[in-house]
């Protein structure tokens, strides 16, 4: 079901893979050639802790699809079709292509700019 959504909303899809290479980019040319010294480690952290927020907070933007579902679940999940954990594995794991999807489209970008390839 998260999959037909998906399909029908494309614009969800392309905006968010969009807002994935364009912050990618920005924060690449942003720590472009950080070093390697103590300040440079530094930064890399502040870069860490900047991803982790992205990453985290580009899962949000999913969260009007799984509000949508809930009459569904309610109704499903009462007439004893299936278990809600069973909902929440199966919903997990359809998510997670999508989540990986994003993530390597603005890991891609910002990797070799920063110069954290070995």
């Amino acid at each position: 079901r998260f999959w037909k959504i998906i399909y029908r909303t494309r614009q969800l899809l392309l905006t968010n893979i969009l807002e994935a290479l364009i912050v990618g980019l920005v924060l690449g040319t942003i720590y472009l050639n950080i070093g390697i010294g103590k300040e440079g480690i530094e930064k890399r952290f502040g870069l860490f802790a900047f991803t982790l927020t992205f990453l985290l907070s580009s899962t949000t933007q999913t969260l009007p699809i799984f509000i949508d579902e809930r009459p569904i679940l309610l109704r499903e999940t009462s007439s004893g079709l299936y278990r809600l954990s069973s909902h929440i594995l199966a919903n997990t794991l359809v998510f997670l292509p999508y989540l990986l999807l994003i993530a390597i489209i603005y890991s891609v970008s910002l990797y070799f700019l920063v110069g954290l390839c070995p």
